[in-house]
């Protein structure tokens, strides 16, 4: 202890109603339990966040009277990062999760989704072969989201240059900040030609399109921003995340065909049918 500050009363504030369901909320932490994760819950009716968990977390009280040098030696050092905000600061690589994304912006580039492409586990670009998850044989566009082909979408994304896929990413709220009531969110990754020469000083390459389209290479999102992807595809609406009951966001329609979002929407359900990856 240095010294003791004026203190002054505290004068409650006013009540805020907010969308998160607590018992969605307490669900989602009890099955992450201690392990290192989040997840993120939306609306697909109205965009309210239903839960936003990250975990493992820590007692904010901790703080309120001053932390010990033991606990906030505990949290500083803990792998697991319990201080992160996983669901909106945290950034990874999204893989496979964007593959519904990029089927969309496949068919709106002039890909037929009943066009196939045969898998024999990668894809020979030059001298590297870039590989998949399996040997899927021949595929269209709702079996290779059902079977998570990498080939498919390495052959596709070649066919139409990543420069068609970034946009529709971005309209999906990927590398986005959203109007939230939290100091800090980080809006990640959605690359292109031109982000990369500003940033590198490099011509995009074929290789960084294939990586692009499967989610790795430059491609980094936040937990929070794949939930508004999912959510957006599953509405068809640009729908705007809110924390607060009171709000009533204009979620204007995609600008995307119905029969478009049809084949994303069949894939992902392709995924947890007998045979899909989920």
């Amino acid at each position: 202890l240095v010294r003791e500050l004026a203190t002054k009363p505290d004068i409650p504030g006013k009540n805020v109603k907010l969308t998160i369901d607590v018992g969605l909320q307490a669900y989602a932490s009890r099955r992450l339990g201690n392990e290192s994760g989040s997840a993120v819950v939306i609306d697909c009716k109205t965009g309210g966040i239903l839960a936003l968990t990250s975990m493992p977390c820590f007692d904010p009280n901790s703080f309120s009277d001053g932390i010990g040098r033991l606990e906030w030696k505990m949290l500083q050092e803990d792998d697991h990062i319990p201080m992160l905000n996983k669901s909106l600061q945290g950034l990874y690589p999204p893989g496979s999760t964007l593959k519904p994304m990029a089927a969309i912006a496949l068919q709106m580039a002039g890909v037929d989704p009943n066009d196939t492409v045969f898998c024999p586990g990668g894809y020979r670009l030059g001298d590297r072969t870039f590989r998949c998850l399996g040997h899927h044989g021949s595929l269209n566009m709702e079996h290779a989201i059902m079977k998570s082909c990498n080939t498919y979408f390495y052959s596709m994304a070649r066919r139409v240059g990543y420069d068609k896929i970034a946009p529709i990413a971005r309209e999906l709220g990927l590398g986005q900040l959203f109007d939230l009531p939290f100091p800090s969110q980080r809006y990640g990754t959605v690359p292109d030609s031109a982000w990369k020469q500003k940033k590198y000083g490099k011509d995009w390459t074929i290789s960084d399109s294939l990586t692009s389209a499967i989610g790795q290479g430059y491609v980094i999102a936040s937990p929070f921003q794949l939930a508004v992807m999912a959510a957006r595809i599953a509405s068809g609406r640009k729908l705007v995340p809110h924390l607060f009951q009171n709000q009533k966001p204009v979620t204007p329609a995609l600008p995307f065909m119905p029969e478009h979002l049809a084949v994303a929407r069949k894939g992902m359900e392709l995924v947890m049918q007998p045979g899909g990856t989920g």
